[in-house]
């Protein structure tokens, strides 16, 4: 999968959490301390599944439509970048 934006630093996961994992409906997102400016969602084959543009610190994405399996989240806020590993139950 790609890399990280150039000239983004890796945050930390206190600045930047994605929960719950696994999750179910809703995947939640909350910045501690700079607005979210997008997040993406790719499954295991790299296929870009969701893609937003926000600008608020919380945010909660659908994932209830997303099949079982393994997905990774993108999160970028400000000069930081945050990638995940989350996992949809159903």
């Amino acid at each position: 999968l790609l890399g990280y934006p150039a000239g983004v630093a890796e945050a930390s996961p206190q600045l930047i959490r994605v929960y719950p994992n696994p999750a179910t409906d809703l995947l939640q997102i909350i910045s501690a301390v700079s607005i979210v400016d997008f997040v993406t969602i790719h499954d295991t084959q790299g296929r870009l599944i969701y893609q937003s543009v926000h600008s608020d610190k919380e945010l909660s994405i659908d994932v209830s439509n997303l099949r079982s399996g393994i997905y990774i989240v993108n999160v970028k806020a400000n000069d930081s970048f945050l990638r995940k590993t989350v996992q949809v139950i159903r």
